[in-house]
């Protein structure tokens, strides 16, 4: 499934904390990287190149960090926006998912800044492996901790049954089939839908939503996955989302990066921006077929 990865780098040691955890794509087929350092030069002509050449030894280092998980590697450093060039090197590489960590914190600057991987995620049409940075105390000061002791342990699932949930889905039973993980399916019955005109038939929805869940549930059973349950609850989707991941034992998010109601396919969900922004686990996006 995800045989060519684009990992973003800014060559901080929070990047390198980030590739330790590439490795854990190799069961999902990850056999090539594409490392890209995006050499971003704002109002300034001439620097492109003295900064590749300052970049460059740092970036070969990082190589070596996937290398030595069995990845095969190739380092760039294209120059422009770093979304936007992500976004074209993910294409130009034909790449089957691009990883970036995120983080909202000045502290992380660059690639790693929560701008950028939003941005990318509004524009790409590659699933993209947003991986949540944190910040702690440490004795000198701050230092990177990441949420990814194990990427796919125990999943959760989000969907509104759009086309782009039945794409993510079906990504999703790619994760189980390398992965044999723990599956939570959810729907969120979304209040402000259901108000004030279709209230009174939600138990006729939950009826219907939940022998879609039990479909789902029995293909990844089939798949090999550990286990798998099946949630619906009422509210508003982004809050139940969180709540839900916030429960202990849960390791990442797979969904669709658009749902119902998207009139703009380019802009991302409002849902998924806020995972995107706040969820505490890693989340592989799923974009909208283009």
């Amino acid at each position: 499934m995800f045989r060519k990865a684009l990992v973003a780098t800014d060559l901080t040691p929070a990047s390198a904390a980030l590739l330790s955890c590439v490795g854990q794509l190799k069961p999902l087929g990850l056999e090539e990287a594409v490392l890209a350092h995006v050499i971003y030069v704002a109002h300034t002509v001439g620097l492109a190149e003295q900064l590749a050449d300052e970049a460059a030894p740092e970036l070969r280092l990082q190589a070596t960090l996937l290398e030595s998980q069995g990845i095969a590697v190739r380092t760039t450093m294209p120059v422009g926006v770093p979304a936007y060039a992500l976004a074209d090197l993910a294409d130009q590489e034909n790449v089957s998912v691009i990883v970036i960590g995120s983080h909202s914190r000045s502290l992380l600057h660059g690639l790693l800044a929560g701008s950028v991987a939003l941005g990318l995620l509004g524009i790409t049409t590659r699933p993209v492996l947003l991986v949540r940075m944190a910040i702690a105390s440490a004795e000198h000061g701050e230092r990177c901790q990441l949420a990814c002791a194990r990427f796919f342990g125990k999943v959760l699932f989000p969907t509104d049954f759009s086309e782009t949930a039945e794409r993510a889905f079906h990504y999703l039973q790619h994760v189980v089939k390398g992965t044999g993980a723990h599956i939570t399916l959810l729907h969120v019955q979304d209040t402000a839908r259901l108000a004030p005109h279709l209230a009174s038939r939600l138990e006729e929805f939950n009826e219907i939503d939940r022998e879609r869940l039990e479909r789902m549930a029995a293909r990844l059973r089939e798949q090999g996955a550990a286990s798998v349950s099946t949630a619906i609850k009422v509210g508003a989707p982004l809050p139940t989302i969180l709540a839900e991941a916030g429960e202990p034992g849960y390791t990442a998010i797979v969904m669709g990066s658009q749902g119902r109601g998207f009139v703009a396919e380019i802009t991302l969900g409002s849902v998924a921006n806020g995972v995107a922004r706040r969820a505490p686990l890693p989340v592989l996006f799923v974009p909208a077929s283009r």
